[in-house]
């Protein structure tokens, strides 16, 4: 049985399983388990959400960006050299 109150978000999920280990919510009991109680309650207690969350951010807000470029650039490969070209 692991002491987790959910307050880490889904990346601490994402943690336990790169490190090799499973997480889950045992309903009937209404406790969280996992493979290795002492492993991963030590990742549990370790684990910061906030490097994972702004990468997530950043890739969301880079995603977005390149759609709304592409509505104005043309998105081609070697484009940007054709763009360089007019500017020289």
């Amino acid at each position: 049985m692991l002491t987790y109150d959910g307050s880490k978000g889904v990346y601490l999920l994402q943690a336990v399983i790169d490190a090799g280990y499973d997480m889950w919510w045992d309903a009937a009991s209404n406790v969280w388990r996992s493979s290795n109680d002492s492993a991963v309650q030590s990742i549990v207690n370790t684990f910061d959400p906030l490097p994972p969350a702004q990468q997530a951010a950043e890739q969301r807000v880079d995603a977005a960006a390149g759609e709304a470029r592409a509505r104005y650039i043309t998105v081609a490969p070697g484009q940007d050299a054709v763009y360089n070209l007019k500017l020289q």
